[in-house]
């Protein structure tokens, strides 16, 4: 959805490659190592989290829908004060998974 792939294509090599083994295993039915559910936003809606070189990536996306996984955002965490996910993103979460529902009903 959105921008999610153009970011996630500038991720470091290493980074890329274990998001995309674990979002090959959530196609396959499995629940990755590195995953969590993000509870509130909604039921489906989970995050992968890898590391490198210090640095914290994140790929969050929604399950459950008919028509696929569908992958909402991909950043990397930021802030040093907490785990919580910034507003901004926040906000673009709530906005994409609204959309993303509305696509999977089409």
């Amino acid at each position: 959805m959105g921008s999610s792939l153009e970011k996630l294509t500038r991720f470091p090599e290493r980074t890329k490659k274990q998001l995309g083994a674990a979002l090959r295993q959530v196609q396959n039915g499995l629940t990755p190592q590195i995953a969590r559910p993000l509870n509130s936003y909604g039921s489906g809606v989970h995050e992968l989290k890898a590391s490198t070189r210090g640095d914290t990536y994140r790929l969050v996306y929604l399950i459950k829908l008919k028509k696929g996984i569908y992958v909402l955002d991909a950043f990397m965490k930021k802030s040093k004060t907490g785990r919580r996910i910034p507003k901004e993103i926040s906000t673009r979460l709530k906005q994409r998974i609204k959309e993303a529902r509305a696509h999977d009903k089409e």
